[in-house]
């Protein structure tokens, strides 16, 4: 039981994102025990929640997923950390157009960049592909009892009310981690704050509705 336990993609997932965004955290903002819980429950909450989805799809469908999830969520932590230290700010995916000119006009600096955060940028590769391996050959993606389901379920509630608990004991002020939450106002703080993962998604969701808002003024 155990043992099936740990090879579920619900723990797995979990804990790759939950890995990677501490290791993230303190390669930019050093070891910051106020904000790492915000950041480090939340990437646990978002691996049980896919790991579970994955758990109800076909093997051959959940690896291909799986694969594709940690290939798009290590290059994303690959571009933040450089174009950070280029740039001394984070990169939003409403940037995606200006960043080829970016690339092209501080291609030196770039590489600089990259020769300075060495060890954070093989350390990302190294566990990208270590979760590939584990992704196609340890993960058991068998459909689970729902006794399993349960015990995950409770896992995510108190995960989540931990969540909402500490970030409503932070303050409520301008760019706390629950204004941040309600206003995405500033990238910069949302990473240091929220965590990577939060911020990617907030930041791919409101690229989204700010698109479908923008076109539906334009229609208007």
């Amino acid at each position: 039981m155990a043992k099936r336990l740990i090879k579920s993609p619900e723990i797995l997932f979990a804990a790759f994102l939950a890995i990677t965004e501490a290791l993230f955290s303190c390669v930019k903002f050093d070891f910051n025990i106020k904000y790492m819980g915000n950041k480090v429950f939340f990437a646990l909450m978002v691996g049980f929640v896919l790991g579970a989805i994955s758990s109800l799809l076909p093997e051959i469908v959940a690896k291909i997923i799986a694969c594709i999830f940690s290939t798009v969520f290590a290059v994303y932590l690959e571009i933040q950390l450089i174009y950070s230290s280029v740039f001394k700010n984070f990169w939003s995916f409403s940037a995606t157009g200006a960043m080829a000119d970016q690339i092209l006009g501080f291609k030196n600096t770039i590489l600089e960049s990259i020769k300075k955060e060495i060890i954070p940028f093989i350390l990302i590769i190294l566990l990208y592909g270590f979760i590939i391996f584990v992704c196609i050959k340890w993960i058991d993606y068998s459909t689970h009892n729902w006794e399993k389901y349960l015990v995950f379920a409770f896992v995510l509630f108190a995960g989540l009310v931990y969540y909402v608990l500490i970030i409503s004991l932070q303050g409520d002020e301008k760019l706390s981690p629950d204004d941040l939450l309600r206003n995405y106002s500033s990238i910069e703080m949302s990473v240091q704050k929220l965590g990577i993962t939060e911020t990617m998604l907030r930041d791919g969701i409101y690229l989204v509705f700010e698109k479908n808002t923008t076109k539906d003024r334009e229609i208007d």
